[in-house]
């Protein structure tokens, strides 16, 4: 891999490990809200500005290679998904690289404590919903009232409990990726 084609492989992966804290938490209040007639509203509802850095990542094009490109087709089954998510097509664009980190990442489950971590940052993302800025109501009364039917409700609720392991999951082998080429630090969103 060249140093530009690496150096596009960081700013991606940086972008995901950027995203994906978000995308878990908006998952685990949607989940939270199945059940209880409100979640979030503890957080400050104050809009501000993206960071320099956060600005990068949102001005950072990704490009996606096909859903069936190389080994992408068996990452569904790895985190029971109907289709590879946009991290690892993200990757694959950089087939050689993408074939070398699959190789590894998709044996990491088997690892306990890979197991238990991402257990943990999906009971932790369920337990920091309440921070969200404004309140969410997502119960089957609220989705009713705003005219989704039984059966879209369900499969709204099916698509959050499968989508938020996988994402855990994501976000870890993120993590991996990026240590794997010397990235340790975190890509969070902060104050301005």
């Amino acid at each position: 891999m060249s140093e530009a084609d690496l150096d596009q492989v960081v700013a991606v992966l940086d972008v995901f490990h950027w995203l994906q804290p978000q995308l878990l938490l908006l998952l685990a209040a949607l989940a939270e809200a199945h059940e209880a007639p409100s979640v979030g509203g503890q957080g400050r509802p104050e809009p501000r500005e993206p960071s320099e850095r956060e600005q990068a990542h949102i001005d950072t094009t990704v490009e996606l290679a096909p859903a069936d490109a190389g080994m992408l087709p068996e990452v569904p089954a790895e985190l029971q998904l109907d289709s590879p998510p946009d991290l690892y097509r993200a990757i694959a664009v950089w087939p050689s690289y993408f074939d070398a980190v699959w190789d590894e990442l998709q044996h990491l489950v088997a690892y306990p404590l890979f197991r238990q971590r991402g257990r943990a940052l999906y009971f932790y993302a369920r337990s920091s919903s309440r921070f969200l800025a404004v309140p969410l109501r997502a119960d089957e009364a609220a989705l009713r009232e705003s005219g989704m039917r039984p059966y879209a409700i369900a499969e709204a609720r099916d698509a959050v409990d499968r989508a938020l392991p996988a994402v855990a999951t994501m976000m870890m082998h993120c993590t991996a990726m990026r240590v794997g080429l010397g990235l340790r630090e975190r890509e969070v969103v902060g104050d301005a």
